[in-house]
């Protein structure tokens, strides 16, 4: 198994444990969700884990969320994440 980590903020709903709503008021729209250059830098190291692991292949059942692996401890990726600039 292996472990990717993103940094971002998601929803206010997503980050009322780590904020509080009026914080989060506060944050440039901008600054929240995920950002291209992210997805570029994922895309990169999604394509070199393929080549290095054959046996990973590029399927939703394979590549998942630690939302997906693990609900009752994580929220990450969050709604935010658009799976569809990694191809899916």
């Amino acid at each position: 198994m292996i472990g990717i980590e993103l940094l971002a903020i998601g929803t206010k709903e997503e980050m009322r444990f780590n904020m509080s709503a009026e914080e989060y008021d506060q944050i440039d729209p901008d600054l929240i969700g995920y950002s291209e250059v992210q997805y570029e830098s994922l895309n990169k190291l999604l394509d070199d884990i393929y080549d290095r692991h054959p046996a990973i292949r590029r399927n939703r059942m394979q590549i998942v969320g630690h939302d997906e692996y693990a609900p009752d401890r994580k929220g990450d990726p969050g709604s935010l994440f658009d799976w569809g600039k990694i191809g899916f």
